[in-house]
């Protein structure tokens, strides 16, 4: 009995203390020392949390809960994107949308959060997560949907603008920030925190040139180029970067420029064999590995597109771990198993991986133009010089010209007069030297590299640079086409060859319907895959063509004096009055 009724005081004691505690709790005073009962501090805590005191206290609410509204501003700004899309508006596209309700997004949270940076850390932009869960994505697929034909014809173009071109923007920027900040113009820096500055915003970055040129569908040689370079440049503004920093430690001398070269040369050529060889390699396990054969229902092609996906990670990560360029692997990669992987793929997961590829891509796109915006209230930056910006804006200009109009020089020396880049594309091609996401996280990441005053301005001079690029030459991409006269709006994905629609013709030879070729029959419609135009020589009397395009190859039949028709109306044999028609 003396032990229950210890038990039962002992029981009573805790329960007065967790009656305190409660009470105490509701009271919002503060309680410490040693507590008898270790029920009372949970009991506090979820009082705190249910009168709304600690909602965001704890890491695992607020990470949920930024997560949460990241996820919210993706999904409005991927239906609003839908609309303007639907809508045609190209002043305002899906990436310049995304970037304003990032903006707006940081503010709110800036001005909710008291004007304060602190606990915001969910959703600013994190370099690691940029390089390595955001960036893979796109690149791949980009990689993955480009035509190979049109992209290697442009090689040697696309390796004159990123290699050369991105190494005279880097220092043509470089000097003239240096020389402002000399003469007292702009905020002065060092010059080799002037360089560091020129090479990270040379990069065109592929997620703002991709994202307006898709959704345009730009004419394929454009197309190439643009896409081509921006990707390729990337790479070598990283390189570039890395290399310059080498001399914060290393004296500038013949040896140290050499070793620079040299370390430039194997990142550049074991990227490449990297994702080559993860992309080769690909292609022989699918193809041996009778994955098409057992493949006979939708389950077994998603675990097959499920080991597809894996693929381009591998090569990412293994050249990023071996200090390579994981961008140059994983598009070399994506364009090796476009070209052997996908022939060897079932048809069920063939598609499911394009599918998955372009939903990544698309997602991963807008949410970095939001993750952007976002900073530009969070990210910790230097307002008050501002003058450092509008002289960066100007040399970013000039040297993009010095970049472009002489590279396209040296390009054109070495092609054919048919094949030389026009006038008209050289100032396009000027025109769309966006900036974007690599820039930034290349900024972000130079507080680690330089002094904090130095890293804090050319991070605000650098994200302002994005917005102006983004909303300003992406706004009036559409309109620097058409005043080019450059094609836009063909069917199917940019770089994608016109629709057999218009622009193969189909050939009958032969006078009867029915008859066997080459002796008057018309047999079936044999696709001759040409152009829209016709051979140069004049066909025979009794042969027809056919053609969807109704006015220019009517006119052209005519003159060459041949029965054409449009295949709607193919069964109307009108006449074009030509000698030998009857």
């Amino acid at each position: 009995m003396a032990s229950a009724s210890a038990g039962a005081g002992g029981n009573g004691t805790c329960a007065a203390e967790v009656a305190a505690g409660v009470a105490a709790a509701l009271a919002g005073a503060a309680r410490g020392g040693a507590e008898p009962c270790g029920r009372r501090g949970a009991v506090e805590e979820e009082f705190a949390l249910i009168e709304g005191d600690g909602v965001f206290e704890t890491e695992e609410s607020l990470a949920s809960f930024s997560i949460l509204f990241m996820i919210l501003l993706l999904l409005g700004a991927s239906l609003v994107g839908y609309f303007l899309q639907r809508r045609r508006v190209r002043l305002l596209g899906e990436a310049g949308f995304a970037l304003l309700l990032g903006v707006l997004a940081g503010f709110l949270v800036y001005a909710f959060n008291g004007f304060s940076r602190e606990r915001t850390h969910y959703i600013t932009f994190q370099k690691e997560f940029f390089f390595l869960f955001l960036l893979p994505p796109i690149i791949f697929e980009a990689g993955f949907g480009v035509e190979v034909g049109p992209f290697f014809r442009n090689f040697g173009a696309i390796c004159v603008f990123a290699f050369l071109g991105t190494a005279v923007s880097t220092f043509a920027v470089g000097g003239i920030m240096y020389g402002a900040g000399q003469v007292g113009l702009s905020y002065g820096m060092p010059m080799l925190e002037c360089m560091l500055f020129g090479s990270l915003i040379s990069a065109t970055d592929p997620v703002t040139v991709l994202a307006v040129f898709q959704s345009l569908k730009v004419e394929i040689n454009m197309y190439s180029l643009v896409f081509g370079e921006s990707v390729m440049n990337d790479a070598v503004a990283i390189v570039l970067y890395r290399s310059l920093l080498t001399f914060k430690t290393e004296p500038v001398s013949a040896s140290s420029i050499a070793g620079a070269l040299g370390l430039f040369l194997v990142i550049f050529v074991g990227s490449f064999l990297i994702g080559g060889a993860v992309g080769l390699l690909s292609a022989l396990v699918f193809k041996n590995g009778s994955f098409r054969r057992l493949t006979e229902t939708d389950r077994d092609s998603v675990l097959e597109a499920a080991l597809v996906v894996c693929v381009p990670y591998i090569a990412y990560m293994l050249a990023e771990g071996l200090q390579l360029s994981g961008i140059v692997s994983i598009l070399f990669c994506g364009i090796v198993m476009k070209r052997y992987t996908n022939e060897n793929l079932s048809h069920h997961a063939r598609e499911t991986c394009h599918s998955f590829f372009k939903i990544a891509a698309s997602l991963a796109e807008t949410f970095i133009f939001l993750y952007m915006g976002v900073e530009v209230f969070l990210a910790d930056q230097r307002w008050n010089h501002m003058l450092f910006f509008f002289w960066a804006l100007l040399a970013i200009l000039v040297a993009r010209a010095l970049n472009v109009f002489p590279g396209s020089f040296l390009v054109n020396l070495s092609r054919p007069r048919s094949f030389k880049i026009s006038r008209n594309y050289q100032k396009m091609l000027w025109f769309s030297g966006l900036r974007g996401g690599i820039a930034f996280a290349l900024a972000l990441g130079s507080g680690e590299d330089i002094g904090e005053e130095d890293a804090k301005t050319i991070l605000n001079a650098t994200l302002l640079i994005v917005l102006l690029t983004v909303l300003g030459i992406g706004g009036f991409t559409t309109h620097a086409l058409e005043h080019y006269k450059i094609q836009i709006g063909r069917g199917g994905s940019a770089g994608a060859p016109p629709s057999s629609k218009s622009t193969r013709c189909w050939r009958r030879t032969g006078r009867a319907r029915g008859g066997p070729r080459g002796a008057g029959g018309g047999g079936a419609p044999e696709a001759c895959g040409r152009r829209s135009r016709p051979a140069p020589s004049r066909p025979s009397s009794g042969s027809t063509c056919c053609l969807s395009s109704r006015a220019t190859q009517a006119t052209t039949a005519a003159a060459m004096g041949t029965a054409w028709n449009c295949r709607n109306t193919r069964r109307r044999r009108t006449a074009m009055g030509g000698p030998g028609v009857k």
